[in-house]
């Protein structure tokens, strides 16, 4: 690719901006949408995938608090984990855990079963946010998405051994 090619796209860019301006267009959401009348109110896009992807990595949080509650041996092995859904709800914004909270997950009381419980856990969340990125209009949120997914896939990846034990 020629070196010419940045400088000429800037300035085609900043060539171009004026003539939006004058031809009245906007950038972003169009101004008093919702102040017509029989417009409803607009939810949104891509509303619906970051709720699921919430409650996707909030199940999964769920069972590894649950498995580093019962088995507290294994709980250094999964910081990591823990640490890497707290990030994912905090830049989803998801805000405190909704009323609506679920059972407490069922941990096996073998610390080897415990441990492949996570890892199957981890497994399906990261499939569940690679699906979530494939199927929203953003493109930023899909990138989001999948960049939690390729993370979950590599934080199980660096995990220890797990424990020996009965499995």
């Amino acid at each position: 690719m020629p070196h010419r090619s940045l400088p000429v796209l800037r300035r085609t860019t900043l060539a171009a901006a004026p003539l939006l301006v004058l031809a009245g267009c906007e950038w972003g959401p169009g101004r008093g949408s919702t102040d017509l009348p029989g417009a409803a109110p607009s939810t949104p896009p891509d509303a619906e995938q970051v709720r699921a992807a919430v409650a996707a990595i909030r199940a999964a949080d769920a069972l590894l608090t649950a498995v580093t509650g019962t088995h507290i041996g294994l709980s250094d092995a999964f910081t990591p984990l823990t640490r890497m859904h707290g990030s994912h709800l905090e830049l989803l914004d998801a805000g405190e855990d909704d009323p609506e909270d679920t059972a407490a997950p069922r941990v096996s009381s073998k610390a080897a079963l415990a441990w492949k419980q996570v890892v199957t856990s981890e497994q399906k969340l990261s499939t569940e946010l690679a699906r979530l990125a494939g199927e929203v209009s953003s493109g930023q949120l899909a990138r989001v998405l999948a960049a939690m997914a390729a993370g979950g896939v590599q934080r199980v990846a660096e995990l220890p051994a797990p424990p020996r034990g009965q499995a």
